[in-house]
């Protein structure tokens, strides 16, 4: 995304990564190194991904001990996502990530969670 020429605008840049399949830790290392580089170095990226095996994500503030209430979910590998959110099981779906800088032109008025939605739907 780029902002209009001569428009008095700086460009505004997202990186746009290729789709990768891996297991749980890894996809949950590169979505936290992407949030890194958005907080240290103010870069915008946008990752699609999908899981290498069935995998429970456990929202940041919910208890491990969650996934061992249902047997089939205790013998699945689990990580914990930065952010919060109720326990998913990710299996042979596509799962995205956004990483934003804080503050504009990124942070407006309007939710970039339900313009991203809007935009997928």
């Amino acid at each position: 995304m780029e902002a209009a020429r001569g428009s008095g605008m700086s460009a505004v840049v997202c990186r746009v990564l290729p789709l990768t399949a891996w297991d749980g830790v890894h996809n949950m290392a590169a979505d936290e190194t992407l949030l890194e580089s958005a907080r240290r170095q103010g870069v915008a990226s946008l990752r699609f991904y999908t899981w290498s095996e069935p995998t429970v994500s456990l929202g940041y503030f919910q208890a491990e001990r969650l996934r061992l209430i249902d047997p089939l979910l205790g013998k699945l590998p689990w990580v914990r996502r930065p952010s919060g959110g109720a326990a998913l099981i990710h299996d042979r779906e596509v799962t995205y990530a956004l990483t934003l800088p804080a503050g504009r032109p990124w942070q407006t008025a309007a939710s970039w969670l339900e313009r991203m939605h809007a935009f997928i739907g």
